[in-house]
């Protein structure tokens, strides 16, 4: 990427235009035909900019709205950002009239993703350094006082869908994430330990499987200091759908963040604090490291005077948009020989081997593209934290020209989560940085469009479109309404990227091709007869058509089933059956245990795998506990 910038006066008008090479082959490819097949001459910059400037009728309106230029002068593509309205903008509506006239493609992508009220609300919470020291400085006291030894891990809960492990060293006890269902929880976490005595929180990512029960934690009494990334934060704030913050004020007094890569140090003497060396004359020391699952996932490394463990919480090794995958950690704690005594590993899909991640995006493309060009729809169910911001982007930069391309519909809550992302760039990728910085942004384009009200999801039903709703198992809404209506058309393409727990997902993935039971939101279809003026009234206001109350039905599922068709092409962002492999083969831990996955499938990939890992392989059974250090 080139990093060139120069500000350039045009009329009175002052903005920065930096120059870089676009990585984007498929719409350079067709921009550069466009021009040369039209012998169209290319302006220069200053020029171009000036006619987009000027363009008639937009004047004031336009000069308002762009903020920056991004110009790539060997691609002829020119990128504005705007804090406009796409609805109206006659930049994005003339785009290749335009390029007709100043020989440059311009591309208008929209800033209407400003940085997010949830992050600014964090990060004013844990900006109070001296609070943090306050919390950690308590468990310090006890941790230096007592012996870390013997060292035991016992699961609360481990299972596709609850997860929980409490961690003792000693008189100190460490909880690792908190994902269980408190009703039928409560009993048994008490059974395992007084919630009182619980020191330490850490909680690995934001999905409900590993945070459900943290209200549940402090309603009872805990007051242990929480371990979490920021990112990670934000996002449990926007999945528990609350608009009003301050509910959650009671767990900022108990919050420490983690940054990648930090070292938390607790407990220990003045003088033994300034020691050499890693680690030393500190009894706990706790570092958070990428672990490229979701935004803000982290793995923790505890180093308990000496004795190191490794807990991954839900991993993935590779890149996906828009967050770095864990492999390079994982290959840096080789190389920096940090001898793990004891791996904890997510092994939700250790039983499985999958396709490469870009096999399964070749396959998946192809099978979109040839189902909206027979004006069919693609529904996608996923994780709106997590796979629904790669396969936006995927599918964005499948189709290099806006004007073939179909529209994408999402969940209102990814483009919150969008905005979270967007707000702690420096924390996510620098892939990320550069691809949202020089190139046109997914996330801020007139053809990703949220799924605000019924009219939006009538809109997306009734045209050729790509629908990526939650939740990635189809068990409730909002997904199960898009099952309702586009299930039973065999020119639709329905894809599963979760586990599917329960009906009526296990029937789909499985083949099952009779009727199973749906329940969906009605969509008042007769709204598409209102008159144009009329709804675009309404969707001005934030008005859309009222949604019917949850009705109950079957259905013959008739669409295409991605998953059936390639049934090795499996999206998921937790290490499958190789992934799994590779991670302990490099780490090479004296010990490891699988948790996350149904005990009966943690023996089958512990059986499987014991003739390939010298080392142990134990299981992470309920209320089952198991020595790490005597």
């Amino acid at each position: 990427m080139g990093k060139k910038v120069e500000r350039i006066e045009v009329e009175g008008f002052s903005c920065e235009v930096r120059y870089g090479v676009t990585s984007r082959v498929r719409q350079r490819l067709t921009v550069l035909d466009h021009f040369w097949r039209d012998f169209i001459d290319q302006k220069p910059l200053k020029e171009a900019i000036n006619f987009i400037l000027n363009l008639k009728g937009f004047e004031d309106y336009v000069r308002e709205s762009v903020k920056e230029f991004v110009a790539y002068p060997d691609d002829r593509i020119l990128i504005i950002r705007s804090v406009g309205d796409p609805e109206k903008d006659v930049i994005f509506q003339r785009r290749w009239k335009i390029a007709k006239y100043i020989g440059w493609f311009p591309h208008i992508t929209f800033l209407n993703l400003e940085e997010s009220e949830i992050s600014a609300y964090v990060n004013k919470e844990i900006s109070d350094i001296e609070k943090r020291k306050e919390l950690l400085g308590k468990i310090g006291e006890k941790v230096s006082s007592y012996s870390m030894t013997p060292i035991t891990v016992e699961p609360i809960m481990s299972s596709p869908s609850k997860n929980s492990l409490l961690l003792k060293a000693g008189e100190i006890n460490i909880l690792l994430d908190c994902g269980f269902d408190e009703e039928k929880a409560k009993e048994m976490i008490k059974e395992t330990i007084n919630i009182g005595d619980i020191d330490l929180v850490l909680v690995s990512h934001a999905h409900l499987d590993h945070i459900y029960a943290l209200k549940f934690l402090f309603d009872e009494g805990c007051q242990a200091p929480i371990i979490a990334t920021p990112m990670s934060v934000d996002l449990a704030i926007l999945g528990s759908g609350f608009k009003d913050y301050s509910i959650f004020e009671p767990f900022f007094r108990y919050f420490v963040p983690a940054f990648y890569d930090e070292k938390i140090q607790i407990g220990g003497t003045k003088k033994e604090e300034e020691k050499e060396g890693e680690g030393e004359g500190t009894p706990l020391e706790i570092t958070a490291l990428k672990a490229g699952h979701i935004p803000g996932s982290a793995m923790f490394l505890l180093n308990l005077n000496g004795f190191k463990v490794l807990y991954t919480g839900d991993y993935y090794l590779l890149d996906h948009f828009p967050v770095d995958g864990s492999l390079q950690t994982i290959n840096r704690i080789k190389e920096e020989r940090k001898e793990i005594d004891v791996l904890i590993l997510d092994a939700s899909f250790a039983h499985k081997s999958t396709a490469p991640k870009d096999e399964i995006k070749k396959a998946l493309l192809e099978e979109a593209e040839r189902i909206i060009k027979r004006k069919g729809n693609v529904l996608i169910g996923a994780d709106s934290l997590g796979l629904s911001l790669d396969l936006i982007t995927t599918f964005f930069d499948h189709y290099p020209d806006p004007s073939k391309s179909p529209p994408i519909y999402a969940e209102p809550i990814v483009f919150e989560c969008m905005k979270c992302v967007k707000s702690r760039l420096l924390s996510i990728s620098k892939g990320f940085q550069e691809k949202i910085l020089d190139e046109p942004d997914p996330f801020s384009s007139p053809l990703v469009r949220e799924l605000k009200t019924a009219d939006d999801r009538i809109n997306a039903i009734t045209s050729p479109s790509i629908i990526i709703s939650e939740p990635n198992n189809f068990s409730n809404l909002p997904i199960m309404t898009f099952l309702f209506y586009l299930g039973t058309d065999e020119k639709n393409l329905i894809v599963l990227t979760g586990m599917q727990k329960k009906e009526p997902g296990t029937l789909i993935e499985q083949g099952k091709t009779e009727k199973i039971t749906v329940k969906y939101t009605p969509l008042a279809l007769k709204k598409l007869k209102m008159k144009k003026e009329k709804k675009k009234k309404e969707s001005r206001k934030g008005e859309g058509a009222e949604e019917e109350e949850l009705e109950i039905t079957t259905i013959d599922i008739k669409a295409q089933i991605f998953n059936l068709k390639h049934s090795d092409k499996i999206t998921n962002l937790h290490p499958d059956k190789d992934q799994v492999i590779n991670t302990i083969k490099t780490i090479n831990p004296r010990k490891t245990i699988f948790f996350h996955n149904s005990y009966e499938n943690l023996e089958k990939i512990k059986t499987e795998m014991e003739p390939i890992i010298k080392d142990p392989i134990l299981i992470a059974k309920t209320k089952t506990q198991i020595a790490l250090k005597e």
